[in-house]
């Protein structure tokens, strides 16, 4: 009998890896729009049976810029056209991050002519505050920083301490998207509704998760665009997917 598969896709996270021009495919968010997740499921998936596809994301409110409303429900409506079950978090206000959170985000995923080797807990440390733009936190942190604390190199210490948050507004953030993507991966695992468990994520924060659907003997691959060293540890296999393989995979428009 053919294994049955099921993919969460943590929307945020994957949009992210697709469109971003640096670590990621740089994609225009138009394609986005177009891509066909039940053929990008059955593709990833091989011989195996595609059960569900689920994508979680957080729901724009109908305020402020109304065009990211109207975008996402037009969005949400093709995927539930095509059979895709769509779980929504929630989206809340929160202080806009740094306009130097953006430049630590990117040198932390392709660090200059790869000469800084972070430790993995100092790394996850500083690509939580990025991911989540917690500004103040992240300038806490800088200023509490000693190279002799967590044995840091002198000139990777002097490269970090030039980021210094200085944020200002309000930026909507994805709240609880991560717990339902956690909670129904377990719950459906202990229904025994699926064998193999694609997570289209790079987030680490999902690794916990990972290794308890795991311990119920379960397959789980990570597959993403981005690539997130501390998932890639848990997971069965991490699927790094890069432009070539979303050939074929639009509705309507063909990149090149």
């Amino acid at each position: 009998m053919d294994e049955r598969a099921v993919l969460f896709i943590d929307g945020n996270n994957f949009y992210h890896g697709f469109t971003k021009s640096k670590g990621g495919l740089g994609y225009p968010a138009s394609y986005y729009m177009d891509l066909d997740f039940m053929a990008l499921a059955r593709k990833l998936a091989i011989k195996r049976q595609v059960k569900e596809v689920r994508y979680y994301i957080g729901k724009v409110k109908q305020e402020g810029d109304l065009s990211l409303y109207t975008n996402q429900r037009k969005f949400l409506s093709a995927l539930r056209r095509d059979g895709v079950i769509c779980q929504l978090g929630r989206v809340e206000k929160r202080k806009s991050p740094s306009k130097n959170t953006k430049p630590l985000e990117e040198w932390l995923a392709a660090p200059p002519n790869g000469e800084f080797n972070l430790e993995p807990d100092l790394r996850r440390d500083l690509e939580y505050l990025c991911r989540n733009n917690v500004s103040r936190r992240l300038e806490a942190w800088l200023n509490d920083l000693s190279a002799q604390d967590i044995r840091l190199p002198h000139d990777v210490y002097k490269a970090l301490q030039q980021f210094r948050p200085a944020g200002s507004g309000t930026v909507w953030t994805e709240k609880a998207v991560d717990v339902m993507v956690a909670v129904d991966m377990l719950s459906m695992a202990y229904q025994d509704d699926y064998d193999v468990a694609y997570l289209l994520s790079a987030d680490g924060d999902y690794t916990p998760v990972v290794g308890a659907v795991r311990n119920m003997r379960k397959k789980v691959f990570a597959a993403s665009p981005l690539y997130g060293s501390a998932l890639a540890d848990q997971v069965n296999a991490f699927i790094p997917l890069k432009r070539d393989f979303f050939t074929g995979l639009w509705r309507e428009t063909t990149p090149s």
